[in-house]
């Protein structure tokens, strides 16, 4: 696949391995935005990238659709959506996990993954095309 000029979405683009394919992306001549729950990270890594950004809670379905909307407003369409926002809890037994984290994890790496493919999937139909990836 072609990614030079292409729109693309990552969200947990801000650190790790989303700034990472932000950065592959950017070098290509695709056009990146990124997004994560950590705004000063997030304009900063944009910045360093020379990348979009937008401000997601990726367990928040508003912050996720607006997200959506953004790109749409400026630039037209959405090519590629990649859901990589994620958490992880140490391994543990399962009487020692902490119930909260066990939420916030399936918060996190279920529902803004459904949320992200939600969003991206209203787009891609209606342009007839694009690409969701989910990172896990």
């Amino acid at each position: 696949m072609e990614i030079k000029d292409k729109v693309v979405v990552i969200t947990g683009g801000s650190q790790g391995f989303g700034r990472a394919l932000a950065k592959i992306f950017a070098r290509e001549g695709s056009h990146v935005v990124i997004s994560s729950n950590e705004k000063d990270n997030l304009e900063l890594t944009a910045k360093e990238l020379s990348v979009d950004c937008c401000f997601a809670d990726v367990t928040s379905y508003e912050d996720v659709k607006n997200l959506g909307e953004y790109v749409a407003q400026k630039f037209g369409n959405i090519d590629i959506w990649i859901n990589n926002a994620g958490i992880q809890i140490a391994p543990s037994l399962v009487e020692d996990v902490n119930i909260q984290k066990l939420h916030r994890l399936f918060e996190v790496n279920f529902f803004g993954y459904f949320y992200g493919c939600q969003i991206a999937l209203s787009y891609i139909k209606k342009q007839n095309t694009g690409v969701i990836i989910n990172i896990n």
